[in-house]
């Protein structure tokens, strides 16, 4: 089902060019224009969330009304030689009013009626700059030092451990970062280490339907700083601190299936009889199917419209998903 075309003008259309030194906040502006003679709800979303600060990240723009929206992107430590793949989507739809619930709009929205425009971020460095200073060299000893490994069934929760070592004489703040902070638990996730001090750390994978066709792609980071004492605020330091004094160091997750049990389940086969099988048409203001179930052709009017409210709220979250990836 192909999507409408975006009635808002979006300028750049394509991608937002951040210029460095990143040691500061960078901002990129996006102007968005109404030119149509509708009223039109948005909202701006990312694949790194962590990584920005939008402002205004959602609205409704009345016929001819333009909109600056900046995007701003946090201090980090730029690596010319790492391949940043951040994303932006502006989605909108048409509403029958500007004084309506927007939250209730999205909620209640047809997929099949909402615009979106993707753009590419572009990081620069400015050619009269030195070149982005390296990261400095992680002082602290990490086992594993690469990766950390998963063992299913992942029914329970598994746990992987993380050992740290300070074998340098300085007094040293860790922090543990990852991609995917829902599906983990970690224990601790900072701290202070003096010299010579071992920490070992829990990192709690919540459980999940693993799909062994699926690749995952979750990471962790390590990243530390050097401290002058031990009796210190930790989050005044992280905040104070230069990102070029920062260490860190990346793992991967891997997961594995035991090879003495069945292989993971795969989904389900569908047990109902679904007709159409695999998408709802619309048709103006009426609804030209209904989901069926062979077994009961009693089914309320009530039901079946929440069935399909339910349904269509669930294609919106996935198809919303798919086109962040």
């Amino acid at each position: 089902m192909s999507k409408p075309d975006q009635l808002l003008a979006i300028k750049p259309p394509t991608e937002l060019r951040f210029r460095g030194p990143f040691t500061d906040v960078v901002t990129s502006e996006l102007t968005l224009s109404n030119p149509s003679d509708k009223i039109i709800c948005f909202k701006i979303q990312t694949t790194t969330q962590s990584r920005y600060c939008v402002r205004p990240k959602s609205g409704i723009m009345i016929p001819n009304q333009n909109v600056t929206v900046s995007v701003m992107l946090q201090p980090f430590h730029f690596d010319p030689n790492e391949k940043y793949n951040h994303k932006f989507m502006v989605q909108s739809i048409v509403i029958p009013k500007a004084d309506i619930d927007l939250e209730a709009v999205w909620k209640a929205s047809d997929i099949a009626a909402i615009m979106d425009t993707k753009l590419n971020c572009v990081f620069e460095w400015p050619a009269n700059l030195a070149p982005a200073p390296a990261s400095q060299d992680q002082l602290l000893a990490i086992k594993p030092p690469t990766e950390l490994r998963f063992r299913g069934p992942f029914t329970d929760v598994v746990t992987s451990e993380l050992t740290l070592s300070n074998p340098s004489d300085k007094i040293i703040s860790f922090n543990i970062k990852t991609t995917t902070p829902r599906r983990y638990c970690v224990r601790p996730n900072s701290g202070i280490m003096i010299p010579n001090q071992n920490v070992t750390v829990s990192v709690m994978l919540q459980p999940f339907d693993f799909d062994p066709n699926e690749k995952y792609n979750h990471k962790f980071m390590v990243q530390s700083i050097v401290i002058p004492k031990a009796d210190i605020d930790l989050e005044a330091v992280w905040k104070a601190s230069d990102i070029a004094a920062i260490m860190d160091t990346k793992l991967k997750c891997v997961f594995e299936w035991p090879s003495n049990q069945t292989p993971a389940p795969a989904s389900q086969d569908q047990l109902l009889a679904i007709k159409p099988p695999t998408e709802l048409r619309f048709r103006g203001k009426q609804k030209s199917t209904a989901l069926t179930t062979p077994t009961d052709t009693r089914t309320s009017t009530t039901a079946t419209r929440r069935t399909l409210k339910a349904a269509a709220s669930l294609h919106y979250e996935l198809a919303g998903q798919n086109d962040l990836k």
